[in-house]
């Protein structure tokens, strides 16, 4: 894949941007180009000039980091992402981003992801030439303060959002036509949602309800275990080591924290009473696994799985790990135990479901009810019925092991984009919708929706976890936790 990222005071020629992209290629199938155009007027008044102000040693890092991320959640040919500073009057153009992929899904969806981020002006301060200044004009220009540990405000979907960041003005232009639809679900009118800011840049994966009451999550970007206090809204980060990138993490019975960390090849353990934390390296046959997902069988065996084709399992009394080529390859993802015991886990890449053989480490493959829809991951209800979300088409799947039968359900608005999974303790189906951008609950009972949609674009919630009147979510795209309580 191909990726440009600059900060210029020079202005753009989009279209020649934008060329530059399917030049000499043909496997590019939809080209997403976003402008975002400096306007003339500001709160009424006319404007002379927007000024903005280059923060050199965080500015172009941030926005390639972010570029990287975009690259690793959808399958793009090439990113362009161009942001002026300076000196720009109304008309000109100010920041460009250009997404190339084979499907208009993925490229459409890299481009608004870049552009919520890029929305906020995060890393440039601006200042704003009236036609007619006023004395004073124009004000000392704000410092941009970096957002970690320290408490932080907690904000409800009822409550004023406070924004502690800059903001560029800007027309975002999209040089494409995007049908409105209305979505066929409606929040619940008992249900709160609360939001939980997180150090800037932690982008947290996972999500766990703590036995104390805290809320443990994964800073993937920053190596460390999060520790959440929904009470005060304090946040505070623990070091997993060196190259650590959590991903998931679930309670053990232990009541302690047990994380995937891709970055070191290796299941971790924090030990709340004592703040330890003890690494299971894979062994040596299995390098960059991927680390995803894990679950604790009615043994007390942890079992896990590794996207680049692995899945296996840590026994924490004696610290052996074992683990196993995956049948179909690359793809393991999602995992979860039933209450007989059975761990199932499914593949993405795979397009399958898998029952482990808990004794021989066996994998026996169910396929979906059509080929194609991508198994993200898998979650058991009460009764070991298995729910799975599709990824590729945007539907809910059930399969039942006893009759080895398979029900399917849309989302209410996308057809695409259903990423997490979880059952709450009523056996109410929780997902959530990358497209809608928002948290949706299922009743298989009446196969009635609620949706909770994010107050913040670009949420990206990977994965819900919850405990009685709970449900628990990790923001990625924004930097925050989300819960809905009922």
């Amino acid at each position: 894949m191909t990726s440009t990222v600059r900060l210029q005071r020079e202005p753009f020629d989009a279209g020649a941007e934008a060329a530059k992209l399917t030049r000499g290629r043909d496997d590019v199938g939809a080209l997403i180009t976003f402008t975002g155009i400096c306007r003339g007027t500001e709160n009424g008044e006319p404007i002379a000039a927007l000024t903005l102000e280059h923060y050199p040693d965080m500015a172009e890092a941030e926005i390639t980091r972010h570029v990287a991320e975009a690259a690793t959640r959808w399958p793009l040919l090439g990113i362009t992402v161009i942001h002026r500073y300076g000196r720009i009057t109304p008309g000109e153009n100010i920041v460009l981003v250009v997404t190339a992929s084979s499907h208009r899904e993925a490229a459409f969806a890299a481009a608004e992801f870049l552009m919520d981020y890029l929305r906020p002006a995060r890393h440039f301060g601006n200042r704003l030439r009236r036609r007619a200044e006023k004395p004073g004009w124009p004000p000392k220009l704000p410092t941009i303060q970096r957002r970690g540990g320290g408490r932080f405000d907690v904000a409800s979907v009822k409550q004023r959002n406070s924004r502690c960041l800059l903001e560029g003005n800007m027309v975002p232009v999209v040089l494409a036509a995007i049908a409105a639809v209305a979505l066929a679900a409606h929040p619940a009118s008992s249900a709160e949602v609360a939001y939980f800011e997180v150090p800037r840049g932690a982008h947290p994966h996972d999500v766990a309800p703590a036995p104390d009451g805290s809320v443990w999550y994964t800073a993937q970007f920053q190596g460390a275990l999060g520790i959440l206090n929904p009470k005060s809204g304090q946040a505070t980060q623990i070091a997993l080591g060196a190259g650590s990138a959590p991903h998931g993490v679930i309670v053990g019975p232990d009541r302690a924290a047990w994380i995937t960390d891709s970055g070191q090849n290796a299941i971790a353990r924090f030990d709340p009473a004592t703040k330890a934390v003890k690494l299971f390296p894979l062994p040596k046959e299995f390098p960059g696994a991927n680390l995803n997902t894990a679950t604790f069988d009615r043994k007390g065996i942890l079992w896990f799985t590794g996207q680049s084709g692995v899945y296996g399992r840590v026994d924490p009394s004696s610290g052996k790990v074992e683990a196993w080529k995956a049948p179909k390859g690359t793809g393991p993802y999602g995992i979860t135990t039933t209450p007989n015991g059975e761990v199932w886990y499914a593949s993405l890449a795979g397009d399958h479901i898998a029952k482990i053989d808990t004794v021989s480490g066996d994998a026996l493959i169910v396929s979906p009810p059509k080929p194609g829809v991508g198994p993200r991951r898998i979650w058991s209800d009460s009764k070991g019925l298995l729910w799975v979300s599709f990824w590729n088409t945007g539907e809910i799947g059930r399969y039942d092991p006893m009759n080895k039968a398979w029900k399917v359900w849309n989302l209410p608005k996308s057809k695409g984009g259903c990423y997490a999974i979880y059952v709450d303790n009523n056996d109410k189906i929780w997902v959530t919708d990358f497209v809608a951008n928002a948290i949706i609950r299922f009743d298989p009972a009446t196969e009635a929706f609620e949706s909770f949609p994010s107050d913040k674009r670009g949420a990206s919630v990977r994965q819900l976890l919850g405990r009685p009147g709970e449900v628990w979510g990790a923001e990625s795209g924004v930097d925050r936790l989300v819960v809905v309580k009922d």
